[in-house]
């Protein structure tokens, strides 16, 4: 990550907030603000990082070499396998918003 990245987490950790003061029902106003702390997470991360590259395009270099010689090392799928890894990782990942507060299917 770098400083740039940094700095757009922060600016996405504001609009959760802003979101937050004008949300209409509690679980969304806190919805939001769960999401700007983990978007200063992330902004704490890519400080930390100085601008280098995390690991995160390593582990999913790893998963998807690991699907690809599971499906028998077929040549022309790289990208549906690195597109896969990546899916595969968010998913594992919990504490990443899938959807962001107030857009749930459950709710009219």
């Amino acid at each position: 990550m770098t400083p740039a990245d940094a700095a757009r987490y922060r600016r996405k950790a504001d609009e959760c907030r802003a979101k937050a003061r004008t949300a209409t029902h509690d679980d969304d106003r806190a919805g939001w603000l769960r999401l700007a702390e983990v978007y200063i997470e992330l902004a704490e991360c890519a400080d930390r990082d100085g601008g280098a590259p995390g690991n995160a395009e390593e582990e999913i270099k790893k998963r998807a070499y690991e699907i690809w010689e599971r499906h028998g090392r077929p040549e022309g799928k790289e990208d549906e396998f690195w597109q896969q890894a990546e899916q595969e990782l968010r998913n594992e990942d919990k504490s990443s918003p899938i959807r962001p507060p107030g857009t749930r299917a459950d709710r009219s």
